[in-house]
């Protein structure tokens, strides 16, 4: 399928690299018509002849939504393929840094445009952007393709998407600045004819019957793959052209309207069977709300003990989810097409799943979860017995910033997580998979919720304020920044001592001190006396570098630093963890 995009004058026109050239191509097209495949197969065909570089933007995945990513990514193909711009990126001072903390416009200025459009290549590159519709900036990323205009370098670009009108003004503005030109993608009559054929030929029956099947199937589908692959699943149902025809008079021609069919005939087989609604209703959540997409064995793990071992989990996701979810070639649980995700979010069915009420539950299964750890110190995480423990260590943040303010619950919820040993209990968890970075993005998360939940408080009546809880969230998320900082090697070396050794030692208005050294019900393992500090000074870290050793010079990038002695030897340490990373020795003296 999709060669008939090669022959076609306008993708002939941009693929040349001809001077009069377009520069831009946007490929746009409605819900489902197989454009990441069509993207699929214009990467394959450059990759054998040209020098090709992309990226699949995707809805389900919050790292594969962000447009930072999408820049970091391009950057280091072309980096692997061109060694004058691997180079530049060497010789660049913080170049580390700019990638890593700077946002996508400073990205593109600095290393696009101020680096990579400046150098002269031997050919011309491609860069080929599928879904742009689904990143978090895809106006932005339109915008800046206007960067291109001052390349020196050869550079065509596909951009792949749903159209609409924000894009259709975008790019009539981009394309005065930049050659361009609109391929919508109307006819893919050949294709989808040529997947269903792949599929009829499986059909148990006479060879004029599935000719029959292939023309109602591709007349009926109206140019959209995703409607053709949902509604086969019932054609190959059919045995006779009766079943056929009353088959594809009742499956509706727009997708909104399968969709509620769809929806119509789960509810139906499962109003017997509540157990099977709820469980159904429970997997739409983990599809539409997680932080990345679940593989199947975090799933069955995240279900218990509300449900009990699902048996053959694919075989229970088609029955009480039907088509709206299905297991990638990875095993992962994802949504059938973001199109659908939008349909279950917007419907008012028993199957819709409201945003904020969905992190609100994941927030309080994953704190459960970790709450389950607390008397099981010595279980291993890394094993796949423990996968969902993983996620749940690594995401509850994340859902905790997206549930409402209007309810007190997942504030509730917190608290109690945080006002007890638990919280040490995830701590150590982070350590022993190597995580502590999740510290700092959880008092991210943390910050962000607090400052949304005070927003409201100065139009309404203090007596509902609740400002315990708050600020209990607040000096947890400046405890776990100056955790890191200051304790970091030693929570990795050994993850106990935030037990009993760390907390004497925090400043004494801190959570940790108030809670574990002050409160404890037990003589103190350790006594530390003279500290001055009653609260977290400015220092984030402070590294001892040994006897008679001279500091000559500190260089810093954003994942790491590096501090050279006087003995001529060279520390680099983790930025995030202060975690020693390597020793490096030249034996001269520096």
């Amino acid at each position: 399928t999709c060669d008939w995009i090669l022959s076609h004058t306008i993708f002939k026109q941009w693929a040349t690299d001809q001077e009069e050239s377009p520069v831009i191509l946007w490929l746009h097209a409605l819900p489902g018509s197989g454009k990441s495949i069509l993207s699929s197969f214009v990467i394959n065909h450059l990759l054998e002849e040209s020098f090709c570089v992309y990226y699949f933007f995707r809805f389900g995945d919050q790292s594969k939504c962000s447009l930072s990513n999408c820049l970091k990514s391009t950057v280091y193909q072309i980096a692997e393929k061109v060694p004058n711009f691997r180079y530049a990126l060497t010789d660049m001072s913080s170049s580390s840094k700019t990638l890593e903390n700077a946002d996508p416009k400073t990205i593109w200025d600095k290393i696009f445009v101020g680096m990579l459009f400046k150098l002269i290549l031997p050919i011309t590159m491609y860069w080929i952007i599928d879904a742009v519709d689904e990143s978090d900036h895809p106006q932005l990323l339109v915008e800046m393709m206007q960067g291109v205009a001052k390349s020196t370098a050869s550079i065509k670009i596909l951009l792949v998407s749903r159209q609409n009108d924000d894009l259709i003004s975008t790019f009539d503005r981009l394309s005065i600045v930049v050659s361009s030109v609109f391929l919508p993608v109307e006819d893919t009559k050949r294709d989808i004819r040529t997947c269903v054929e792949k599929e009829v030929q499986f059909m148990r029956a006479s060879k004029k019957f599935k000719s029959m099947v292939i023309e109602r199937m591709v007349a009926a589908a109206q140019g959209n793959f995703l409607w053709a692959s949902l509604a086969l699943v019932e054609v190959m149902r059919c045995n006779t052209q009766e079943d056929l025809d009353e088959t594809l008079e009742a499956i509706p021609r727009e997708m909104e309207q399968l969709y509620r069919r769809m929806e119509s005939n789960i509810i139906s087989k499962t109003k017997d069977r509540p157990q099977d609604q709820r469980l159904g209703h429970t997997i739409l959540t983990w599809a539409t709300c997680s932080r990345r997409p679940l593989a199947l064995n975090e799933l069955t793990q995240a279900l218990q003990p509300e449900f009990s071992i699902v048996l053959d989990p694919q075989f229970t996701i088609s029955r009480v989810c039907g088509q709206f979810v299905t297991v990638d070639a990875s095993n992962r649980l994802v949504m059938v097409h973001q199109t659908a995700r939008d349909h279950i979010m917007t419907t008012d069915s028993v199957l819709a799943v409201d945003a904020t009420e969905g992190h609100q539950k994941l927030f309080t299964k994953c704190l459960s979860v970790i709450e389950g750890q607390v008397h099981r110190r010595r279980t291993n995480l890394q094993s796949d017995d423990h996968g969902f423990v993983r996620y749940a260590v690594t995401s509850w943040a994340y859902h905790f910033n997206l549930t409402s303010v209007d309810t007190d619950e997942p504030l509730l919820r917190l608290g109690r997580f945080l006002d007890g040993n638990t919280v040490l209990a995830w701590i150590v968890s982070l350590a022993q998979l190597n995580q502590l970075k999740v510290l700092v993005y959880s008092s991210k998360k943390m910050t962000l919720y607090v400052r949304r939940k005070r927003s409201p408080y100065g139009s309404t009546n203090p007596i509902l304020h609740r400002l315990q809880e708050l600020d209990l969230v607040e000096s947890w998320a400046t405890d776990f920044l100056k955790i890191l900082g200051k304790f970091g090697p030693t929570l990795i070396a050994n993850p106990s001592t935030i037990y009993q050794l760390i907390p004497p030692f925090c400043p004494q208005s801190s959570m940790i001190y108030q809670l574990f050294e002050r409160r404890s019900p037990y003589p103190p393992l350790l006594q530390v006396h003279g500290l001055t500090q009653d609260v977290w000074d400015d220092s984030l870290a402070k590294i001892s570098l040994g006897p008679k050793t001279q500091t000559v010079a500190v260089v810093c990038s954003a994942s790491q630093f590096a501090v050279v002695t006087g003995v001529g030897g060279i520390n680099l340490y983790d930025s995030t963890t202060f975690d020693l990373q390597r020793t490096l020795s030249h034996k001269e003296r520096v």
